[in-house]
């Protein structure tokens, strides 16, 4: 994908619709040079990522067919990429087992959108 100067692929990956255009929304206002590809199971997210080589995934756990676990191991195993999983699951215990299994950052829902860039910032 040609991509302008300074600007990423990020993949996002939710099941829900609504969150896919959340962030799309919130990438067009705030980082409009990235392009944003959407993925609503972890087949089509690990499908995407092999296609697609993004700089950044967002990652849901709860996802139709594959879970948000086994999608961040495989993502992890086989390619270099930043994943921050964005999720409902807000207690200690899942965000300390998703860091220990390969995830770059860790976002409960709701999120703020500004301290969610701000740690986007750091990764693209």
């Amino acid at each position: 994908m040609d991509r302008a100067h300074g600007s990423a692929v990020v993949l996002c990956v939710d099941d829900e619709e609504s969150n896919r255009q959340l962030i799309s929304k919130l990438f067009a206002r705030r980082r409009p040079q990235d392009v944003i590809i959407s993925a609503a199971s972890g087949q089509a997210a690990l499908e995407y990522a092999r296609a697609e080589a993004p700089q950044l995934v967002l990652l849901d756990l709860g996802l139709p067919g594959m879970s948000g676990d086994e999608v961040l191991r495989k993502l992890k195993q086989d390619h270099d990429v930043p994943v921050i999983v964005i999720s409902g699951h807000a207690d200690q215990a899942t965000r300390d087992r998703l860091l220990g299994e390969g995830a770059d950052a860790y976002v409960a829902k709701p999120f703020d959108a500004g301290e969610l860039f701000r740690l986007i910032e750091r990764f693209i």
